[in-house]
């Protein structure tokens, strides 16, 4: 390896190290507390600054003066390099703050309530059995489980010209949680106990879980003289939603058509209709020469998912109802909805993006590259199939 590639390898190696492991405290004058979410330690006192790292809600922090509206920190690395960052004071909390934050005033107490006067309890009518055409149903169902695949992932191994060995491996995780929905049904019973049935099961939308699901990218490479192996490493979050309802038209069958408790069961077609969105970033490493030396670096490219579902299925469930009333009953149903999976692709996103080790270099990434990146990233399986339970109030007719 020549001494230029050796030290241009070596400055970008050194900021990815210091990027890579966490600040720690040096000598101070002013002691502040991370007391705002999204807080980064940035480059420069500028919100469009370079962010050095992010700062976690509680850590406590040394700042050697404030400039402007920001605290200036210095960061040790692990080489033993110190740099200077800053973070903006709505981030913070000093000694001096706590002390004279105001305290709330207590709130007044409250007049006790006179004593409530028991109503004397009212006889209910005698229930009498009766033949029912119809009912409409208002229910609240829970819909346990995922509805899509725990996560996507691409990998990579080369060789090229000094570089002797090159691996990058990235994964998103990703899992559309439990959900919660209204439905509604209208039946009519044509003869004795058959009749039809037409039911919306509405999903409320459900997130993927802030936090924990993410992205995760790893680039090891070595070169042919024997130096490395070398490594970079780097996390992004992941946001999105998922929503499905399927729309039905059933035949149902009541095993009785008057008294108390009434089981029954339907079966039909059903129409999903829904939406699934998604957005993070992956890594994407790439190498170039000038010669004699050879270079390596990776970019962020962000992708995306936001697709419209539909499709034709089928549903069958059971339940029963429990009369309260001349024409309430209480309702509870089990429900399973069979719709088609679908593998959903990741699309990346063109445009331009600077390097990670040498950020003064920048690569412009078209369409046509994007969409071939797009394939090497496991799709997204999402499914529109699913159990649900339900429970509710019933209007009988």
């Amino acid at each position: 390896m020549s001494k230029g590639l050796g030290k241009r390898l070596g400055s970008g190696f050194l900021m990815v190290c210091l990027l890579a492991f966490p600040a720690g405290l040096s000598a101070q004058k002013i002691k502040i507390t991370v007391v705002g979410k999204d807080a980064n330690i940035q480059l420069g006192p500028d919100a469009g600054s370079r962010i050095v790292q992010a700062a976690a809600v509680g850590s406590v922090l040394e700042a050697e003066k404030k400039v402007g509206e920001w605290y200036e920190i210095k960061l040790p690395s692990k080489l033993g390099v110190t740099i200077t960052g800053y973070i903006h004071e709505k981030f913070v909390e000093t000694e001096k703050d706590k002390i004279e934050k105001p305290k709330e005033a207590a709130a007044p107490p409250q007049k006790p309530l006179p004593p409530k006067v028991a109503e004397p309890a009212k006889e209910s009518p005698p229930r009498q059995k009766r033949a029912w055409k119809g009912d409409i149903a208002i229910r609240f169902g829970y819909l346990p489980g995922s509805l899509a695949s725990t996560q996507s992932s691409y990998a990579a191994n080369w060789n090229n010209n000094l570089l002797k060995s090159v691996s990058e491996a990235g994964t998103i995780k990703h899992g559309f949680g439990s959900s919660l929905g209204p439905g509604f049904s209208l039946s009519y019973f044509i003869s004795g106990g058959l009749g039809i049935q037409v039911k919306l099961d509405y999903q409320l939308t459900t997130k993927v879980k802030e936090g924990e699901d993410s992205s995760g990218y790893k680039l090891a490479w070595t070169w042919s003289d024997g130096s490395g192996s070398y490594n970079a490493s780097e996390e992004w979050p992941l946001s999105g939603e998922y929503s499905v309802t399927p729309v039905s038209l059933n035949l149902i069958y009541r095993t009785a058509s008057g008294g108390t408790v009434i089981p029954y069961i339907s079966a039909g077609i059903s129409y999903f209709t829904g939406q699934v969105k998604a957005e993070t970033t992956r890594g994407y490493a790439f190498t170039w020469q000038d010669a004699p030396s050879q270079y390596i670096d990776y970019l962020d490219i962000p992708l995306r998912i936001d697709k419209s579902l539909s499709g034709i299925g089928f549903n069958a469930g059971a339940g029963l109802d429990l009369v309260l009333f001349s024409n309430v009953a209480f309702n509870i149903e089990g429900a399973y909805f069979s719709g088609k999976t679908t593998k959903e692709p990741w699309q990346h996103l063109p445009g331009t993006y600077v390097g990670n080790i040498f950020p003064a270099i920048s690569w412009s990434v078209d369409q046509a590259y994007a969409d071939k990146m797009s394939e090497q990233v496991t799709p997204l399986e999402v499914k529109t199939s699913f159990f649900k339970v339900l429970a509710g109030i019933k209007f009988l007719f």
